[in-house]
């Protein structure tokens, strides 16, 4: 095993393990999911793994596999515990899902259907983001923060830097930290020890 396959298979499991403070926190009721942002990252996700295989990836596909996997977890337990927020902007990344798919297997073009993938996961972040930077108690920063690192060893991870390769990596990392900085700055500020992160 090369130490990009050995980056690539860390990166996955710190993004699994993201997943368990997540998940204790939502069920503890200190964390409201958006439910939104969390059904539409599933599909993405799904989305991302199809066509970021085919554009080429390997050591760095891990962590695609696990952004499948902790968004459908999460998604699910949202249905119960998340904000029940539904806008026109979050039918729209469905469809943008659906037409991702569409380019990947009618037209056999995996890059430009990982492009739009990466575009529609942007608009599904935004609920998410406008919720952590207008009220950033609402999320506690450990699982966003490990997710992040996890984006971080996966852009490590890559052996060749070629766009297709690239861009998945770079892409999460940039809107990991998008969603972490405003959590972990409100509870530095207020000198909240890590432990309740």
């Amino acid at each position: 095993m090369s130490s990009k396959e050995l980056l690539g298979i860390i990166s996955m499991a710190l993004i699994l393990v993201s997943a368990i403070p997540y998940i204790h926190s939502v069920l503890k009721r200190e964390t409201t999911p958006t439910k939104s942002s969390w059904i539409i990252w599933a599909i993405i996700g799904f989305c991302f793994l199809v066509t970021y295989r085919d554009s080429g990836a390997k050591e760095t596909m891990w962590a695609a596999v696990a952004g499948f996997i902790n968004p459908c977890i999460i998604a699910i337990i949202s249905l119960k515990y998340g904000l029940v927020e539904w806008t026109k902007l979050d039918t729209m990344c469905l469809i943008g899902a659906g037409i991702s798919l569409i380019i990947w297997k009618a037209f056999s073009m995996p890059v430009v259907a990982l492009m739009a993938a990466i575009i529609t996961d942007g608009f599904g972040a935004l609920p998410t983001i406008r919720n952590v930077w207008k009220e950033p108690h609402s999320e506690k920063p450990l699982a966003w923060f490990l997710f992040s690192i996890a984006s971080g060893i996966n852009l490590l991870a890559i052996d060749k830097w070629e766009f297709a390769i690239a861009l998945y990596p770079l892409y999460m990392t940039i809107a990991s930290w998008t969603i972490v900085w405003p959590l972990v700055k409100y509870h530095w500020l207020r000198k909240r020890k890590t432990a309740s992160w």
